[in-house]
């Protein structure tokens, strides 16, 4: 069936405050889950799921959720991946400023802009998931779907 998620992948290491102020709501630990529970499209509401290193940080959590991008020296990619709808969202942001947009729907790109940084011709899951490597800077032999995430409850402060 594939994958429907969404989430970010930033490089650079935010204290908690500043991913609660770019997710427009507070949050606390709830357990720690694997790769495919956090992928699962069957996902509980309101849950955000993270794994962190000390160079990057890759988040998942509800299609619905939005992003609030504050002003900060982080390079983060935001990503929607519908494969039930067949719709693919990416947007790029550095320094503060949005860099990349593209909106990919049915296999046609339906918006695009800024310097292109995603072939849509490419699987859009592979590209996160090869971002989120390289901005985790994970060693060899490590890799995303063996890491234990952190599944977060947002509290509904925003």
């Amino acid at each position: 069936m594939g994958y429907n998620i969404a989430g970010l992948v930033i490089k650079g290491t935010p204290t908690q405050e500043t991913l609660e102020a770019i997710l427009g709501d507070k949050y606390v630990f709830e357990k720690e889950i694997d790769f495919e529970e956090a992928s699962s499209s069957q996902r509980p509401k309101e849950r955000l799921d993270v794994l962190q290193t000390g160079s990057g940080v890759f988040l998942l959590f509800d299609l619905m959720d939005g992003i609030h991008p504050p002003p900060t020296d982080l390079e983060i990619i935001h990503f929607i991946i519908s494969d039930v709808s067949d719709t693919y969202y990416l947007d790029k942001y550095e320094q503060g400023e949005l860099v990349s947009h593209m909106v990919i729907s049915e296999g046609e790109i339906a918006e695009a802009s800024g310097e292109a940084i995603f072939d849509p011709e490419d699987a859009l899951e592979d590209f996160v998931f090869h971002q989120a490597a390289q901005y985790l800077e994970l060693s060899e032999g490590e890799n995303i779907w063996d890491a234990t995430f952190i599944r977060n409850r947002y509290l509904g402060e925003s």
